[in-house]
């Protein structure tokens, strides 16, 4: 996989099409075949984000500025990035491009919980050199290989499911 600077990387994700996903408005989950799906949960003021296969930058980029445009979507919603089914591809040069895309969106202010949940060994390592590398991320953000701390962190029931409906 080409590695590319952070402008490179952050202009083809904002001139990038939509990527043609629908909406369900009776389950507020949204399901595409570009290997990602969400859910919008509002009881819980959370959205559920399941990658499936392999996630380079430009796709996660991709996949948040999909979400963040739905009607359900609200800034101070607590995410839930779960990586289980997928695979982290980020490159050196893309940990750094995303860590200034996250500053330019200033992540760091917005007063919501994250958690990127991976129980693969490289992707969760991955995910961590992120976190630590950007200063955008604040400590509402964790990286776990637990599903039960995930929760927790959340403020979620032990028998919430990561599953979309």
């Amino acid at each position: 996989m080409k590695s590319r600077s952070f402008n490179d990387l952050y202009m083809s994700v904002v001139w990038s099409s939509q990527s043609g996903s629908s909406m369900s408005a009776a389950k507020n989950t949204t399901m595409n075949d570009n290997g990602y799906e969400y859910f919008f949960d509002q009881n819980y003021n959370c959205v559920l984000i399941l990658f499936y296969g392999d996630v380079d930058a430009e796709r996660f980029i991709e996949v948040i500025q999909d979400f963040e445009q739905q009607p359900d979507h609200h800034p101070s919603l607590n995410r839930l990035y779960d990586f289980r089914q997928a695979k982290i591809l980020f490159s050196s040069n893309e940990i750094i491009a995303l860590s200034g895309w996250a500053q330019l969106r200033n992540y760091a202010d917005q007063n919501r919980r994250v958690v990127h949940l991976s129980t693969d060994d490289v992707s969760f390592g991955l995910l961590r050199v992120l976190t630590a590398h950007s200063e955008a991320f604040s400590d509402n953000l964790i990286v776990t290989r637990k599903v039960d701390e995930a929760l927790l962190w959340m403020g979620l029931p032990k028998t919430f499911s990561l599953k979309a409906p």
